[in-house]
């Protein structure tokens, strides 16, 4: 993410209260880093969808989501899962 993004100029110019503030620090910060991960596993061929499917596995390994939470079919329970 570049230095210079509408993300950031939002935070200065908007009155975000906390907790939602800290939220999409964290939510930005995850998923850029997840970006990172898709072109250095990926290449040029990462995709946005590379990108979101890796933050997801990200916050499942770090516990702050579980597994099977969200509708859309890359966070689906795999058959072979032994969890709930």
């Amino acid at each position: 993410m570049e230095l210079n993004n509408p993300f950031d100029r939002a935070l200065e110019v908007r009155r975000i209260p906390e907790p939602f503030r800290g939220a999409a620090v964290d939510v930005t910060d995850t998923v850029n880093l997840a970006k990172d991960a898709a072109e250095a596993v990926f290449g040029a061929k990462a995709t946005p969808e590379h990108a979101i499917a890796i933050a997801t596995l990200m916050l499942e390994a770090a516990g702050r989501i579980r597994q099977g939470t969200c509708n859309r079919p890359c966070c689906a329970p795999r058959a072979d899962s032994d969890n709930p």
